[in-house]
């Protein structure tokens, strides 16, 4: 499912979106397509993070710890997540 999802955010259908997909912990995973800007609070992700940013114009998406300091940052394409920093990860914020 994890890469059926991402090759859908790849596809011209899902341009301007940032799709990430997070690991359940046992084998599923969970896909989240986001298109409107902001800042969005997670928690919980598990394992086995990636992304597609499929957003226009170079826009990152940009991943936060709890004291909202920038841990990673992602131009378009697609990407891993290294667990180390999935764990630390409290905000997303796309555009």
């Amino acid at each position: 499912m994890r890469k059926d999802f991402l090759d859908i955010c790849e596809t011209e259908d899902f341009n301007g979106f940032a799709c990430i997909t997070v690991g359940n912990g046992d084998g599923t995973h969970t896909g989240f397509p986001m298109y409107k800007c902001g800042w969005r609070k997670v928690y919980n992700f598990i394992n086995a993070g990636a992304l597609v940013n499929n957003q226009y114009g170079g826009v990152r998406v940009r991943l936060y710890n709890a004291s909202q300091t920038e841990i990673a940052s992602y131009g378009n394409g697609r990407h891993g997540i290294p667990n180390e920093i999935l764990y630390a990860t409290e905000w997303i914020s796309i555009c």
